[in-house]
């Protein structure tokens, strides 16, 4: 039997890797403001390099709020086996898994775009 793990929020977002979800939100909003800035002002508020580091730290204050959101809707979805569904997810097959997963999303998303763009031209041709 695997050994149960400790069931809270920062063991959820440590063994599934959740983590970066978090970053491409922050990411996000960081962009979206430099547009709107640059949008208002010719100059752009959030131009330098620094600027944005300074927001993207502001917006790491809300890292707890999403921790708690994810692990709520995880216990939500998953229910009273959270504790072994984490426990297997922590094992160092799925771990690898998970890490070749975040590693090959740059990859498989130009891939997907390039695929579709065959499935357009499949079907204009047709």
């Amino acid at each position: 039997m695997t050994a149960l793990v400790n069931v809270c929020p920062q063991a959820a977002i440590q063994i599934t890797r959740a983590a970066p979800l978090f970053d491409r939100l922050a990411s996000a909003v960081v962009e979206h403001r430099a547009s709107l800035a640059t949008q208002r002002d010719a100059g752009g508020s959030l131009g330098t390099g620094s600027e944005r580091d300074l927001l993207r730290e502001r917006l790491d204050w809300f890292f707890p709020k999403f921790r708690d959101l994810y692990f709520n809707l995880l216990r939500q979805h998953v229910g009273s086996d959270l504790p072994e569904v984490l426990a297997a997810l922590s094992g160092e097959t799925i771990q690898r898994y998970l890490r070749a997963l975040e590693s090959m999303r740059p990859a498989l998303l130009h891939c997907l775009e390039q695929l579709g763009q065959e499935m357009v031209s499949a079907l204009e041709s047709s």
